[in-house]
């Protein structure tokens, strides 16, 4: 049996946008492992007082590790025409768009969990203070987990960006 070539070049593989596409698939996967299981082993919560932001976060992820395999393969099959660049582009706003509110809502969520109102009375400091020791783990699980959906979403927008610089432009 011949061995068939790809029909792509090791220049063109070298491009960013193929290079920042396995991080931004190993970053969607540590973010979904994060998100699955970063509370000791349980879920963690994108914002656990409203179910529509938590799933917006869970979907968003599961989504792009769907979108992204698809455009490396893209990428290695040699389908760098005209609409592939634009397509790519649009997933790319898009999914740095969403990646961005998501992490946004986690870390605005999860930095005010467990912080004690400074004018509370000593008695009710003490309970509220025991009860953010007991939240320490899962808030640093919630601010771990917007943090890297805000760092998904700058490797999305960077991938935009070369996108644009490297492909569109020219179309």
């Amino acid at each position: 049996m011949a061995a068939t070539a790809l029909p792509v070049t090791l220049k063109q593989l070298k491009q960013p946008g193929f290079v920042l596409k396995f991080i931004e698939i190993a970053m969607l996967l540590a973010t979904t492992l994060v998100a699955r299981l970063g509370n000791g082993g349980h879920p963690t919560s994108f914002h656990k007082m409203s179910g529509a932001a938590d799933t917006l976060g869970h979907g968003v992820c599961l989504a792009y590790l769907i979108i992204s395999p698809v455009l490396l393969i893209g990428y290695v099959l040699g389908e760098v025409g005209p609409q592939r660049r634009k397509m790519e582009f649009i997933f790319n706003c898009l999914g740095a768009l969403l990646l961005l509110v998501a992490g946004a809502v986690a870390v605005d969520f999860w930095r005010s969990v467990g912080m004690v109102p400074a004018h509370a009375p000593l008695h009710t400091w003490e309970q509220l203070r025991a009860l953010a020791v007991a939240a320490a783990g899962e808030r640093t699980a919630g601010l771990s987990l917007g943090c890297l959906s805000l760092l998904t979403a700058l490797l999305y927008l960077l991938d935009a960006f070369f996108g644009y610089r490297m492909g569109l432009s020219n179309v």
